[in-house]
């Protein structure tokens, strides 16, 4: 009888391992169903414990950022994902959303093993072992192609359509910008100030579309004279203005900076002339102004800088028929 018993209870010990083994096997394949389901989403999938290691990404991740299995059984840490600028940010935020348990949204710039910056939407939620708290759980998404649109919407809207130059809304933004800088460093900002001598009567002769080409083809030779660090806008029908910020190197030539680009300015628009039949030839007045912006505003300088420009025009508008 005892000997049964013994018999019996091996064979329900056997039948319970069997039984557990079958359900192992159940959880393993629902767990592999859900990793190649996730393997499948165009969305990057991570996991991060409390240490900033990515104890988990899924194959699309792995392929934006071009890590493999390898590179995540090493270790991936925040710093090998995430762009210099952005890493404080970053840890900061998992920090309090640790603390706090909160699901949180933040816009980051990512990189791959490669370099290449890439700009992405965190969703993320804290993973919690009973009471504790002990990583993050996630969801990022490509914000390449809105990125994208977003620099060419933001473009159009500063920019002049006809000419290309920066317009007289973005002006405004630039001047101020400029100005705490050069307070900042202790320098000034040169301004020019330029008009088209006769725009109306070019119009007049040759036609509106004549009038636009001389234009733009103003706004090509201004482009062509300035430096880099110069911003040229256009600001109204026949009216450019050059913004020229110092550099450390340039603080005591401004005034001389600003005589030498009006004469690269006429060098271009003799050479201009010298190829094309305007019976008018081409001219700017050209007004400048050695702005130092810890003691009058953007405004008094403008003004300062547009009267010499009409000043100067007036004398060749009398000095020149047509």
């Amino acid at each position: 009888m005892i000997i049964e018993i013994f018999i019996l209870e091996i064979k329900m010990t056997e039948g319970r391992k069997e039984e557990l083994k079958r359900r192992i096997e159940e959880l393993e394949r629902r767990l592999n169903e859900y990793k190649n389901r996730l393997d499948e989403l165009p969305q990057v999938v991570f996991e991060i414990d409390i240490e900033g290691v990515f104890s988990y990404v899924n194959k699309t991740g792995m392929n934006i950022f071009g890590y493999d299995f390898a590179d995540f059984e090493v270790g991936i840490n925040l710093r090998d994902i995430f762009v210099e600028e952005d890493l404080e940010r970053v840890k900061k935020n998992i920090e309090h959303q640790l603390r706090n348990e909160e699901k949180e949204v933040h816009e980051y710039t990512c990189k791959e093993k490669q370099g290449k910056r890439i700009p992405v939407l965190v969703y993320s939620s804290v993973i919690k072992s009973k009471k504790d708290a002990i990583g993050i759980r996630g969801v990022a998404v490509d914000i390449s192609k809105r990125k994208e649109l977003e620099r060419k919407l933001r473009e159009q809207s500063i920019r002049d359509s006809l000419t290309g130059l920066y317009n007289y809304g973005y002006l405004k933004e630039v001047s101020k910008k400029e100005a705490n800088r050069a307070k900042r460093h202790n320098y000034k900002i040169g301004l020019l100030i330029a008009d088209i001598n006769f725009l109306k009567e070019i119009n007049d002769m040759y036609g509106h579309q004549k009038g636009d080409e001389v234009i733009k083809q103003v706004a090509s030779i201004l482009n062509k004279t300035t430096r880099k660090e110069d911003d040229v806008f256009r600001y109204g029908g026949d009216e450019f203005l050059i913004l020229i910020p110092q550099t450390h190197e340039d603080k005591v030539n401004c005034a001389s900076g600003l005589n030498s680009l009006q004469k690269r300015i006429k060098k271009k628009l003799d050479e201009w002339n010298k190829n094309n039949s305007l019976d008018i030839p081409l001219s700017l007045a050209m007004g400048c102004y050695d702005w130092n912006p810890e003691q009058i505003d953007f405004e008094k300088a403008f003004k300062v800088a547009d009267d010499r420009m009409y000043e100067q025009k007036e004398r060749y508008h009398q000095d020149f028929e047509v």
